[in-house]
């Protein structure tokens, strides 16, 4: 079995990794935010966008083919020391119903906290296009200088 101190580490390069790919994708970002054509820079904001949508899809379906049938797994400490288990089998009319409202609500939950990267590159677009824009307009007022 794997020590407490060994899964902590584990846990803690998993998250740095992670953060490190999140933040990787951000320079990733401004770069094609910051490209002369615009569509290079929505291109990570709409696969964020899908793959939220789609993760979100996938709770709602998961609520919904919920059967209920399983086993409950029931474990019991005696005085004495011994721990025992057992197994009992639910069944579907023992299970309550989970109702489209709950799987609507664990769904839109999930795509709000899926679409924060979204929102991210969204706003990165947008204040790397306004400086673009601000950038051409002041070619423009030079190049009229000029003249």
């Amino acid at each position: 079995m794997e020590s407490a101190t060994n899964m902590q580490i584990r846990s803690l390069l998993a998250l740095l990794f992670f953060i490190a790919l999140f933040a990787g994708s951000i320079v990733l970002q401004v770069y094609l935010s910051r490209r002369e054509s615009r569509w290079p820079g929505l291109v990570l904001p709409i696969l964020s966008f899908v793959l939220s949508l789609t993760t979100a899809l996938l709770v709602a379906q998961s609520y919904s083919s919920y059967s209920g049938v399983g086993e409950l797994r029931i474990t019991e400490k005696r005085g004495d020391g011994t721990v025992t288990t057992q197994t009992v089998p639910v069944e579907p009319e023992e299970v309550e119903e989970r109702g489209i409202g709950e799987a609507l609500i664990g769904a839109g939950i999930v795509f709000l906290v899926t679409n924060i990267p979204t929102v991210i590159y969204t706003a990165i677009y947008f204040g790397e296009r306004e400086k673009f824009r601000r950038r051409e307009q002041m070619k423009k007022m030079n190049i009229q200088d000029l003249e």
